[in-house]
């Protein structure tokens, strides 16, 4: 669903164009604010902000798939009452709201999302503009929704077959469907009798067997993809940016208000810091979601101040720490510089062959079948010691591992060289790329992680499953047991 801008301000913003960013080039970063209702939260089963995590994740997917260069950062999750009584209110009331101007200053959002129990499952503005930049969705229609809406907001329109003709800045940026066929995430698919496929128009990509769009010249053009590419770095530069990412060197570890690095932050050197030595930095109590931690140092989390109650120990980044027990509990703080074992720099694991058994589950890291191929995916499986199921470490640098599969002699390898959660993880011919490097990371408990050289995200079983066949891919650190590894020394 749309909400068009009228009058002077819709044709001002039609004429703003930008010259074709070529495909392929270098994804942006687009900062999103999300807000949801109680009604939300509880329909996201009390944990709104991993639901709403996980769309995100699945919309940058999309963008993926459909050759659009633009990745969706989320830099805050809230919950937020706006009042209306259409999802048509709601959205007008969101836009003027001074609490979330406020947050979304604060953060540095480009776009933002209501999540939202009243009305259907979505409006937006069809618009390119940073004061439109506002989208409402409901808590039961998925993440196919919220790139609907956004989508809107990034000047897409619907499809002809649903009466438009344009998108607000390029004709070609509306959806497209073929009769029984598909219908691309900006259409209605019920209007072409055909499943909605998780793409964006683009007549590059194939669609259930078919172009998923018409080349811009063309009588019935439709390329979302590109439209969206036009105004990547646009959009991407709607609001200064509140977060570098991230980024830390040196001797300091960085403390994040919100995952993702996003929020205020506070940079700490070796020391003990209490409550009020955090107050003091701008750190409030119980406020602390994410933390970059540089090579060689050490970052210790205590839930009470003067470093009492539960601890947890960090010695890489971790992008989000866990929704249970170590979220927004922190009231004092230890850095430390590293000390050996475990610690980049150092070799925490002695070269050789182990079997990976998953703490969770017992069972094994396994190449699927045993088989030779390169692609081949690692899954789980129970314990058998089979080739397949070894695995050579070889130390390359601070702490990083060329890990090898024994049977085939290929190695370990994120697919793709992908950053995005859920990536597959396989085997594949040695290349020596960031792709095959692993991180070893001693959790303190017997277990390791293993972190991921192209993206820093680890080994995880899909689902947290304990079944036998179950995927293993990439996916942000968070405690689980299920990114806990036993390396069992076999050779």
């Amino acid at each position: 669903m749309k909400r068009k801008l009228t009058g002077s301000m819709s044709k001002w913003l039609s004429c703003l164009t930008l010259a074709a960013a070529p495909l392929g080039a270098q994804a942006v970063t687009v900062d999103i604010m999300v807000v949801y209702d109680a009604y939300s939260a509880g329909r996201f089963g009390g944990e709104p902000a991993t639901a709403i995590r996980s769309w995100v994740d699945q919309v940058n997917a999309m963008y993926q798939n459909s050759q659009i260069d633009v990745q969706l950062r989320l830099v805050g999750a809230f919950a937020h009452e706006e009042s209306g009584s259409s999802m048509g209110e709601v959205l007008g009331n969101l836009r003027v709201d001074n609490w979330v101007i406020q947050k979304r200053e604060e953060v540095g959002a480009d776009y933002v999302t209501q999540v939202h129990k009243t009305g259907s499952c979505g409006v937006a503005y069809v618009a390119v503009h940073k004061d439109w930049a506002f989208s409402v969705t409901g808590p039961d229609c998925g993440p196919q929704v919220l790139a609907h809406e956004v989508g809107h907001t990034m000047g897409l329109n619907h499809s002809r077959r649903q009466g438009d003709q344009s998108g607000s800045r390029y004709r070609y940026g509306l959806g497209h469907g073929v009769d029984g066929v598909f219908g691309t995430i900006m259409t209605y698919e019920w209007l072409f009798n055909a499943p909605k496929v998780a793409k964006f128009s683009n007549p590059r990509v194939q669609c259930n067997g078919l172009p998923c769009g018409v080349p811009a010249g063309q009588s019935q053009e439709a390329d979302a993809a590109q439209a969206i590419n036009n105004v990547r770095n646009e959009i991407a530069a709607f609001k200064p940016t509140k977060t570098d990412g991230g980024n830390t060197s040196g001797d300091k570890v960085s403390v994040f208000q919100h995952y993702n690095y996003a929020g205020y932050s506070a940079a700490l050197g070796e020391g003990q810091y209490r409550l009020s030595d955090l107050t003091s930095r701008g750190v409030r109590n119980d406020d602390l979601s994410s933390a970059r931690v540089p090579s060689g140092m050490v970052l210790e989390l205590y839930q009470h101040d003067n470093f009492g109650g539960a601890k947890t120990v960090y010695t890489s980044d971790v992008s989000g720490f866990p929704l249970s027990g170590v979220n927004d509990t922190t009231s004092s703080i230890i850095v430390k510089k590293s000390s050996g074992g475990g610690q980049s720099g150092a070799q925490p694991v002695d070269n050789g062959v182990y079997m990976l058994q998953a703490k969770h589950s017992g069972k094994c890291a396994d190449v699927y079948g045993g088989k030779q191929e390169a692609g081949t995916p690692v899954i789980q499986w129970s314990c058998h010691q089979g080739n397949n199921q070894r695995w050579n470490f070889t130390h390359i640098k601070d702490g990083y591992y060329e890990v090898k599969a024994v049977h085939s002699g290929k190695c370990l390898d994120v697919s793709n060289s992908s950053r995005s959660n859920g990536a597959t993880v396989q085997q594949w011919s040695c290349n020596g790329s960031a792709a095959q490097q692993w991180k070893a990371v001693d959790n303190g408990d017997g277990t390791f992680r293993l972190v991921s050289g192209v993206s820093g995200k680890v080994f995880d079983v899909k689902e947290v499953s304990t079944a036998s066949g179950m995927a293993i891919h990439q996916w942000d650190w968070v405690g689980g047991d299920n990114q806990r590894w036993y390396l069992k020394r076999v050779k």
